[in-house]
């Protein structure tokens, strides 16, 4: 997208060396991989200053704050210039601390594409997880533009968001960043929530809708859409992806969740599962016909690929196949967690529209070893998919 079109989470680890997580005990592998983004894997290059707005140390562009919309002209577009990460402040969207919030933002000059990136970092839901163990990250602190700055330079240049990678299908596609701060996995609708003595506002959800009220008004023509996450985020993508179809009407939508399944409620504690459903609200970020995702959100993909047409875009699911932090926050083993996966699978084998690439062993989040040694055949699986390739089949261990 150019500008004269009115343009207005763990940060990436490229997987050099993978740990043994069977030597991590249970709540510090929960504090480390879901607290602070989720890390598994080194830290990333920093970023080398590909935008002119951008300085080695801490400048980063901005617009002014403005309010997103009025009773005659509705959402506003956002004007931000091309090719060049932007921090858009939002004055109604909010971290569970109460901090008000906003969303990168990188349009492109070369393209009417859009992806969606969902950012990750573990998840709370009552006075323990989020206040006392910390098992969501940017919950106490908050999420604004000094948080980007930092994402800037370990998440932003690398992987998907890599505009001179090859292997990246979408290196030239305008870009957005939703931030993650709720706790919620970006489901929530929640912003009354009380947890001891902490007012919490589980919003993720609540705030992606005012994301994307703007998102529609900044990119009219959008002529297709990636909705991608990873870890939270990618459970937060699949929440959500329902709700990009329909404010972009006619526009086609893939969606790619990076280690964040919806795994059916048999792998799942059903204690746990419905307090984190009653704190957060999550039954508000269902479609109204999936009846029954309230009770097995694991039929949410099926549901969304089934009720839409065959135009309407493909589906991935990507991860490791004995991923530890989600065995650590599913309370299951590694062979569960494998067992969870093939479970999701099955239900989808008559999915032509959706595909898997699980990678062998217990790291978590495939998509930051893109365009490394150690990222096997994932951008191919990628550029088959994106590419509408005939070929496009699971890549499985």
């Amino acid at each position: 997208m150019t500008a004269s079109r009115c343009l207005p989470l763990e940060s990436p680890t490229l997987l050099r060396h993978k740990p043994d997580m069977s030597r991590i005990p249970h709540l510090a592998l929960v504090m480390i991989a879901l607290s602070g983004c989720a890390r598994t894997e080194s830290t990333a290059p920093a970023d080398t200053g590909a935008s002119a707005e951008l300085s080695a140390a801490t400048d980063v562009a901005s617009v002014p704050e403005v309010a997103p919309d009025t009773a005659a002209m509705g959402p506003l577009p956002i004007t931000a210039p091309p090719d060049t990460w932007t921090w858009v402040p939002f004055s109604d969207a909010f971290c569970a601390n109460g901090k008000s919030t906003g969303i990168g933002l990188r349009p492109s000059s070369k393209s009417t594409d859009l992806l969606i990136f969902f950012k990750g970092g573990g998840a709370c839901w009552d006075e323990q997880t989020c206040w006392k163990d910390n098992l969501a990250a940017f919950v106490v602190d908050g999420y604004g533009e000094p948080e980007f700055k930092s994402d800037l330079k370990t998440t932003l240049d690398v992987a998907i968001f890599d505009v001179d990678l090859a292997d990246n299908p979408f290196r030239t596609w305008d870009m957005a960043f939703i931030p993650y701060c709720t706790g919620d996995i970006h489901g929530g609708s929640n912003p009354d929530a009380v947890h001891g003595a902490h007012p919490t506002r589980h919003v993720g959800h609540l705030n992606f809708k005012r994301y994307l009220a703007r998102l529609v008004a900044t990119f009219p023509d959008a002529t297709r859409i990636a909705v991608i996450g990873t870890s939270a985020g990618g459970f937060g993508a699949t929440l959500n992806v329902w709700h990009v179809r329909q404010a972009f009407p006619g526009v086609r939508v893939d969606l790619l969740s990076d280690s964040g399944p919806l795994l059916p409620s048999a792998f799942t504690d059903a204690t746990k599962r419905e307090a984190q459903r009653s704190a957060w609200k999550l039954d508000a970020v269902y479609p109204p016909d999936c009846t029954g995702c309230v009770g097995e959100w694991s039929g949410l993909i099926g549901h969304v690929l089934a009720t839409t047409a065959a135009s309407s875009g493909r589906a991935a699911l990507l991860g490791y196949a004995q991923d530890a932090v989600i065995g650590s926050y599913f309370d299951l083993t590694a062979s569960k967690v494998q067992e969870g996966y093939q479970a999701i699978l099955a239900s989808l084998a008559d999915q032509p529209r959706f595909q898997a690439y699980l990678a062998p062993g217990g790291a978590h989040v495939v998509m930051w070893t893109l365009g490394t040694k150690s990222g096997g055949a994932l951008g191919g699986f990628l550029q088959k998919m994106i590419g509408d390739d005939p070929g496009w089949k699971s890549v499985l261990p």
